[in-house]
């Protein structure tokens, strides 16, 4: 049997408006950039894998990248099945920890990964509008058993199961699973989760990625009663909930930001600035 793998490579793009005086909006200020996230079915369960860095760059036409983070979570396991994203981080005020939170306490019923994408792209719109309209340009995975194991993706707007009969060259050209994986067999989920995470690591180092994806990684296990593990590095704490919190945080040193200029430094600072007035001024 063949290894059944999905890997996704995307950019993120956060945007928040700013009140006045600041006129223009964050999303002209600076983006988040930068998620590498797989899923693969193995013989003992199903492994999901993914980075945990994050960049931030200038506004087109400069795209400088600024400063990077790392340790911020990707993967999100639910109380049933478990969802991966790449994409926006946020929606200009509440950050994607909290939003998934939100959905997996919200009551939603779903049977299948599928259905669950489907749950979560219907509360997203009800629930967070601003980050809704964000989904089409987000990769969002879900995966879990149902009682098959089951990858699904949500991908420009479109609902994908992935099967034996449905390679990820299927939905992303960029890197082809046949490529990744050489052997025919399908192996036990700790094997299969070394070998994704070296190729992973292997695609960054080749395409001079360092400062956009990588950091440590996390890798979750699904096993077939939908329970899960994390086998290496459960970021799920980390972060903040808000916008506000996180600028906050920066503002108190407990947020380890990396510069690859060290004049980047002060273009963060004024970008948190903006971030934090909006914040004062919403309080009043």
């Amino acid at each position: 049997m063949r290894y059944i793998l999905l890997m996704i490579l995307a950019g993120c793009l956060q945007s928040a408006g700013c009140p006045t005086p600041v006129p223009e909006p964050l999303q002209a200020v600076f983006r988040y950039h930068g998620s590498i996230i797989m899923a693969v079915k193995c013989s003992d369960g199903i492994i999901m894998v993914a980075d945990s860095r994050v960049f931030y760059q200038a506004p087109p036409p400069d795209n400088t990248l600024l400063a990077y983070e790392d340790g911020l979570p990707k993967i999100f396991p639910l109380k049933k099945f478990a969802l991966a994203i790449a994409g926006d981080m946020s929606d200009g005020e509440t950050r994607i920890q909290k939003i998934v939170t939100d959905f997996d306490r919200s009551g939603a019923t779903y049977s299948t990964p599928d259905e669950c994408l489907y749950k979560f792209g219907l509360f997203t719109r009800d629930k967070y509008p601003n980050y809704f309209k964000s989904l089409d340009k987000n990769i969002v995975l879900a995966a879990g058993y149902s009682p098959a194991a089951t990858l699904a993706v949500l991908v420009h707007n479109e609902t994908y199961v992935i099967s034996d009969k449905n390679w990820t060259s299927n939905l992303s050209s960029e890197l082809d699973s046949l490529h990744l994986f050489g052997s025919s067999v399908l192996s036990r989920c700790k094997p299969v989760a070394d070998t994704a995470e070296a190729a992973m690591k292997a695609y960054i180092r080749m395409a001079h990625k360092e400062n956009e994806m990588g950091g440590l990684f996390s890798v979750l296990k699904i096993r077939p009663d939908n329970s899960y593990t994390w086998q290496k590095n459960d970021f799920t704490g980390n972060g903040f909930l808000t916008e506000c919190e996180a600028s906050k945080a920066y503002y108190n040193k407990k947020i380890k930001l990396h510069f690859p200029e060290p004049g980047n430094k002060k273009l963060m600072d004024g970008l948190n600035n903006i971030i934090w007035l909006k914040c004062i001024t919403k309080r009043h």
